[in-house]
């Protein structure tokens, strides 16, 4: 996965869209936490996340467990009552971790 953030950086795509490598969160050879980036189609279709280090097949790893858009669908909202002035709605970006145990 890697000896570096600097390797990682650039080299993940999920859904064939490539997605920002969280460098805090990042553990060298270990695990990579990657937020995604908007989809620039509608994506209905399955895809591998693939980390691609070097233009040769051997540096390329590609999980066994896909990756796929989805539509956030809100189902519920809590606390119900708050301070009336103030509305807060948080919804986190789309983010996934990368073990070794996804690649083969």
């Amino acid at each position: 996965l890697g000896r570096s953030y600097q390797d990682v950086v650039g080299a993940v795509t999920a859904a064939n869209v490539r997605c920002d490598v969280d460098q805090d969160l990042y553990q060298t050879a270990s695990r990579i936490v990657c937020r995604t980036r908007a989809s620039p189609v509608q994506k209905t279709a399955r895809n591998p996340i693939i980390i691609k280090l070097r233009d040769e097949h051997k540096y390329t790893a590609i999980s066994n467990e896909s990756f796929m858009y989805v539509d956030p669908l809100v189902t519920r909202i809590e606390p119900l009552k708050g301070i009336a002035s103030v509305v807060l709605l948080i919804i986190p970006p789309s983010q996934f971790i990368l073990s070794p145990s996804w690649f083969s």
